[in-house]
Formats: C-alpha cells, structure tokens, sequence
C-alpha cells in the first residue's frame, strides 16, 4: 500500500514537473525577449511610404518595448541599469542626430507623449530632397492625433509660427524648430504618423503611398536586394549610392 501511494506521488511529481516545463518552453517562445531571435515578421506595410528616391532605409518590424526587453535580457546583469538608462537617453532630448534634435526642440517626453501610442513597424529614410522621412505605426490614431494638437499649441503659445497645409486630402503641420531646418508632421489614415524635416517628404511618402510605381518597393534594385531577406528577425536596412 505505501509502495502503491509512493509511486503515485512520483507520477504526480514528474507529472508536475512535465507541464512546468511545458509552459517555460511556452514562454520562452512567445512572451520571453528570446522569442526575438525565433520571429521571422514578413515586410511590413509601412515600407509602402518610402519614396522610390529613397538613398538610404531602415526598418524596424517588431515594436520598440520588444526591442528594449530583448536587449536588456542579452546585458549582463551587472550592466543592465547602464544599458537601461542608455535607452532612456536615447530616446530622449539628450539622444542623438534628428530624434534628439526634434525632442529637444519640440520638449517632447518621448515616454509619456510618444512610446504609449507606437505601433508595430517604425520606418526611417533619407531622402535626397527632403532630408529625414520617419513613419510611425500608432495603435491609437485619436491620441497620436492629441499628441501631435498638443505640440502645435505649444509652438503657438510660445510665438512660434504653425503652418497648416492640405496635401490630398491629408492635413500636413509644419513649425520650426530650434536645431532643425524644418519640422512638419501628419496623421496619414487610420495606421501611421508622418515626420519630416520638409513637408515635402511628407507629401512624397503619401505619393509613394497611392502610387505603388513611386515606391521604393517598386525599384528593381531594392527588390533584389531585400527579396532573399523577406523574413528578418527585427528590421532591414538598404542603401545606395546617389
């Protein structure tokens, strides 16, 4: 009898012990930063706004906070508070290049006004007229749309000159900006938002958008180029030479 009970205790344990296991391996597949490196996204649709002039691209596939935690597990943990607050810095009026500046000038919280409405897919481009062209997926198009009136008080309340202009049917804001040479900004549909340092990029963008043939999709090159990579861990990058 007390074979019979030890025995069945055993089974119960391994049992246990069995569907733990399951689920960490569940979780390490979805829901774990390591899931990462398993993810295969398709190109997303976003690429669909970078103009055929497009000179150099980067885009991202997975969403910002997936990147942040994966980078964060791959730290040493000794280093992590480091590398968090270097991503803190990053992402904010201390951080580098164009999103610095923007930031900075515009007194962006890049935490409370901006990463609370990012969607799936962030594209970056250089345009050879234009300058910087960034699409950002937002998964709440009326507070990305709040965000955005925020910012345009704020330039008005403070004397600065707030443009707005109509591009086929799409409303485009432009402001300078301290440290910019321009800044101009739109809601386009119901999915992204547009930033620019011209509004000139912006109207490109929804061009290549309602004109698949101005597209960068529908270069060659870029086609060659990116079609053995259609499945990519976290983003692509292209370029070419003017």
């Amino acid at each position: 009898m007390e074979q019979r009970q030890l025995l069945r205790g055993i089974l119960i344990g391994l049992g246990l012990l069995a569907a733990l296991m399951v689920w960490v391996v569940v979780w390490l597949l979805t829901r774990s930063p390591v899931a990462l490196l398993l993810a295969h996204p398709e190109l997303p649709p976003i690429v669909g706004l970078a103009p055929r002039s497009t000179e150099a691209l980067l885009l991202l596939a997975v969403p910002l906070d997936e990147v942040q935690a994966f980078w964060q597990a791959a730290t040493p943990a000794p280093q992590r508070r480091a590398a968090r607050q270097q991503w803190q810095k990053f992402f904010s009026a201390e951080g580098p290049g164009w999103l610095g500046s923007v930031l900075a000038g515009a007194a962006l919280d890049f935490e409370r006004e901006v990463r609370p409405w990012l969607g799936k897919s962030t594209l970056l481009a250089s345009l050879p007229e234009g300058g910087t062209l960034v699409a950002l997926e937002t998964r709440d198009r009326a507070v990305s749309q709040f965000e955005l009136n925020l910012l345009w008080e704020r330039q008005s309340l403070a004397g600065i000159p707030v443009q707005v202009d109509t591009y086929k049917g799409i409303q485009v804001v432009s402001s300078p900006i301290p440290g910019l040479e321009g800044f101009s900004a739109a809601v386009f549909g119901e999915q992204y938002v547009l930033l620019a340092e011209q509004p000139a990029a912006i109207r490109a963008a929804i061009d290549a958008w309602q004109l698949p043939q101005l597209s960068l999709v529908a270069q060659p090159l870029f086609q060659q180029v990116i079609e053995p990579l259609q499945e990519a861990h976290v983003g692509w990058a292209f370029w070419q030479n003017p």
